[in-house]
Parts: structure tokens; C-alpha cells; sequence
């Protein structure tokens, strides 16, 4: 953990000694700023610039290509004014950014998310965990071929949309397990929250069908909530 707090911080005083005041914002997000992260994580951080320019894109790039052995620096170069376009309404979470990012330089200069906002990241979440596990049961997905996308596509998401539900009930983030656990009262919510934080070891070792008919019923009253 100190080796890659210290990998970031690189990247973070690097960005800024050749961007200057050109870097409005810097944000962790993904399982580095969750502190769920494997080995193998890129490091996910949003990179707010005044304004896009090519020469300091290969700027950017050319620090992540000396950094050296270690987890992948995985910049996002993007502008507030950007973000907030309807252009990146699919590339762009503000509410995952918002409750699950940690800043790491400057102000992050977008609206905080509202409650209808987190609502609506809900049900989209949802219903991609819906429509990801009927299709792999409907196509009968081989198992291992499904055990190495459960994670991704089904598991993932649906994590999302619960430490999102729990924000929505009580006004708080749980950003980790432990947190988000506090606020379970299901078992069988319970186990596939398990399950996902193992395929984050390894793929999943219980029965893939079983755990798809599972997500689906937990992400279905989601989905229909909004």
C-alpha cells in the first residue's frame, strides 16, 4: 500500500511540475480510492485540464511511460466544462466520482450529485446486471468462459448499485466492504457481495448459473425503483 500511495503521489508531482496551473483537478477513483484493489489494478485517476491540448496529452503520457515497474497509471484527460456536456453522459459518472473519488489535487468543479442523479445510476446499473445475466443464460455462456466475465459484468455493477442504494437510504457512502456490509440485511445480498470481493482473488468458485439467477433478483426491485 505505501509503494502505491507513493506511485500516485509520484504521478501527481510529476503532472504538476509539467503542467502547471493547467491542471485544475486531480481525482482517484476506482479500486485504488475503494482500497479493494488487486495486485494487478490500474491506478484510475480523472485529470481536470484549463483546456486540451495535444502536446500536453504526450506530456502526460510521457511521464506515465517512465514510471517505472509497477501498477498501470491510467489517466482520464478531460475538461469540467466537457464533463458536464451531454456528450459524456455514458463516458463520464459524476456521481462516482463525486462519492467514490478521493481528490487529489485542486477542487472538483462540478455540482455534487443529486438524490433523483443517484437514483438514476441505480437503476441504470441495475438493469445492466439484468440484461447481462439473462444473456448469459440465455446463450448458456460456458462456465469458464463465464467465470472469467462474472466479475466484470455482472458482480461489479451490482456492488455499484447497492453502495449507491445505501447512500440513497441513509445519506452515507460506504466506499468499502466493511461499510457496505454494515448496511446488508439479506443473506443473499450478503453472499454475492462475498462473492464479488473473491473474484477479486480469483474467478468465482460456486455455481455461476446460480449466482446469475441471484443477481438478477437483487437487481430487478433496483432497476424498478426510479
Amino acid at each position: 500500500m505505501i509503494f502505491i500511495e507513493a506511485r500516485i503521489e509520484e504521478f501527481r508531482s510529476r503532472l504538476l511540475d509539467e503542467l502547471g496551473d493547467k491542471v485544475e483537478c486531480m481525482v482517484l477513483t476506482g479500486s485504488h480510492a475503494r482500497d479493494d484493489a488487486r495486485p494487478d489494478s490500474d491506478i484510475d485517476i480523472w485529470v481536470f485540464l484549463s483546456e486540451i491540448d495535444v502536446s500536453d496529452l504526450k506530456g502526460v503520457g510521457r511521464i506515465v511511460r517512465s514510471m517505472g515497474d509497477g501498477p498501470e497509471i491510467n489517466p482520464q484527460c478531460t475538461t469540467f466544462d466537457e464533463v458536464q456536456g451531454r456528450g459524456f453522459a455514458k463516458a463520464f459518472s459524476p456521481v462516482q466520482l463525486r462519492l467514490g473519488g478521493k481528490i487529489l489535487h485542486g477542487d472538483l468543479g462540478i455540482p455534487a450529485p443529486t438524490r433523483e442523479q443517484v437514483r438514476a445510476e441505480i437503476a441504470e446499473l441495475a438493469a445492466f446486471v439484468v440484461m447481462s445475466a439473462r444473456h448469459y443464460l440465455t446463450v448458456q455462456e460456458p462456465e469458464d468462459a463465464l467465470r472469467a466475465k462474472l466479475n466484470k459484468f455482472v458482480l461489479k455493477p451490482l456492488v455499484w448499485a447497492l453502495r449507491y442504494d445505501v447512500y440513497v437510504r441513509t445519506g452515507r457512502y460506504p466506499p468499502n466492504r466493511s461499510q457496505l456490509e454494515e448496511h446488508l440485511i439479506d443473506a443473499k445480498v450478503g453472499a454475492l457481495v462475498d462473492a464479488y470481493y473473491e473474484t477479486l482473488v480469483s474467478e468465482c468458485q460456486g455455481d455461476c448459473a446460480e449466482v446469475l439467477e441471484q443477481a438478477m433478483q437483487i437487481a430487478q426491485p433496483l432497476m424498478n425503483a426510479f
